[in-house]
């Protein structure tokens, strides 16, 4: 025998829309939660006292943008965000050498504690 049937091996145009068809699937997985975390955040900014006052600032954003000045702005924006950006970096560094030192302990802890505190805070801030 040996017709052309569909018992033969997959071809390049079958791989190829399956390729697409997974990730436009994971596209679909990824697309709703982050559209969901993201409708939370501008809830939270716009409902919030807390993020539209200015006499408020984080430990992390030293420098206040309060001149006329343009430059002056610019500078101080540079340099917050390289600051936010340097925990960042920080942060991640040590998550990984943790994991590289297989201290899951620490990093359960660290994130549990982190969890507990976001949630608890961002209750006080809603309820407040």
């Amino acid at each position: 025998g040996g017709g052309g049937g569909g018992g033969g091996p997959p071809t390049n145009e079958t791989e190829e829309e399956q390729g697409l068809k997974y990730g436009a699937q994971h596209v679909i997985k990824l697309f709703v939660p982050v559209s969901l975390c993201m409708l939370v955040v501008v809830a939270t900014i716009n409902s919030i006292s807390f993020y539209s006052s200015t006499d408020v600032y984080l430990l992390y954003t030293p420098f206040h943008e309060l001149s006329p000045e343009p430059s002056v702005k610019l500078w101080n924006a540079l340099a917050n965000s390289l600051i936010l950006m340097s925990v960042v970096v920080i942060m991640t560094i040590l998550l990984i050498v943790l994991y590289k030192k297989r201290c899951y302990r620490i990093i359960h802890g660290w994130l549990i504690l982190s969890s507990f505190m976001l949630l608890f805070i961002f209750t006080y801030l809603y309820l407040e």
